[in-house]
């Protein structure tokens, strides 16, 4: 309605749930966002996995992860939200990034946070350019200044590619 060009999304840590969860439940619009950005998701990883991802391609032009692996609010919300399940949230890389099809995964993990390392998508100066690049020019991360990782323990159908900071 606002006859907007372009229209981002950009979520973090619990903020992400909610965000997915209402993206999972849009109808046919098809690609109503250009850029979906989920930072830190403090999200069930099966729930991201099997009912968000598979939505997030459908309504955007692109949609990008950040994570990593030093998130203490992460780690402390799988034990708090879900005791029993050894799967870490979708926001953290402790057992490795989500990668999928359609989905850009940025490996936060090194770059220096505050005690608890859920800032990161706010007070990081190469993170913030990095989502600057990328909602101002709607760069790949091939584009920008990130360095491509491979995961070794993909399966072989699966893509294997996602993206770390440059030291």
């Amino acid at each position: 309605r606002a006859n907007a060009r372009r229209v981002h999304v950009l979520a973090h840590s619990m903020g992400a749930d909610a965000v997915s969860r209402a993206v999972r439940e849009l109808g046919p619009e098809g690609q109503i966002f250009d850029q979906i950005v989920l930072a830190a998701p403090d999200i069930d990883r099966r729930v991201f996995l099997e009912e968000i991802a598979p939505r997030l391609g459908q309504h955007a032009q692109r949609a990008t992860l950040y994570c990593s692996r030093n998130d203490l609010a992460l780690f402390f919300s799988r034990y708090w939200n879900s005791p029993c399940d050894p799967l870490p949230r979708a926001g953290d890389s402790t057992t490795g990034p989500i990668i999928l099809r359609g989905l850009d995964t940025v490996d936060a993990s090194s770059i220096r946070t505050d005690l608890l390392g859920h800032s990161y998508y706010g007070d990081c100066v190469p993170l913030l350019k990095d989502v600057g690049l990328l909602l101002k020019e709607g760069l790949a991360p091939d584009q920008r200044r990130l360095e491509v990782q491979v995961a070794e323990d993909a399966a072989p159908d699966q893509p294997r590619l996602y993206w770390v900071f440059r030291n």
